[in-house]
Formats: structure tokens, C-alpha cells, sequence
């Protein structure tokens, strides 16, 4: 088989796949605040909350995918 395919990052992404798969299926308190404040408040002070809240998801995202990667080799 092509070696190219089983590189070392493979198991790195595999478990942050799974990780934001799980994450985003499952509601959570982020979900419901972020519908709370899009419902009730203007667009403007609702988007901040959102960026943040989606950019602090994606570094748990990236810490638990490299730190689950060794436990997958």
C-alpha cells in the first residue's frame, strides 16, 4: 500500500474528527447561549459571542486531538 496514507498525523486527525463530530452533535451549554443571545440582542453583540465561543471550541478541539493522538498509536 502507498505509505503516504498511514502518516503520522493520521491518528492526530482521526481523534480530533471524532472529538468536533461528538462535540457538534451533542448540545451544549455554548449552543443554548449562543441561541439565547441571537434571539434576544442585536446581530452585532450575539456575533462576538459566537467568534469567541467557536474559536475557543476549536483550540479544546486541537488540545484533545493531540493529546488523544499518542493513545491511538
Amino acid at each position: 500500500m502507498n505509505e503516504t496514507i498511514f502518516s503520522p498525523l493520521w491518528p492526530t486527525l482521526l481523534a480530533m474528527g471524532n472529538f468536533a463530530l461528538v462535540g457538534a452533535i451533542t448540545p451544549g451549554p455554548v449552543n443554548v447561549l449562543a441561541l439565547r443571545h441571537g434571539s434576544q440582542r442585536a446581530c452585532q453583540p450575539a456575533l462576538g459571542y459566537v467568534l469567541g465561543a467557536s474559536l475557543s471550541y476549536g483550540a479544546v478541539v486541537a488540545c484533545m486531538g493531540l493529546a488523544s493522538a499518542p493513545l491511538l498509536q
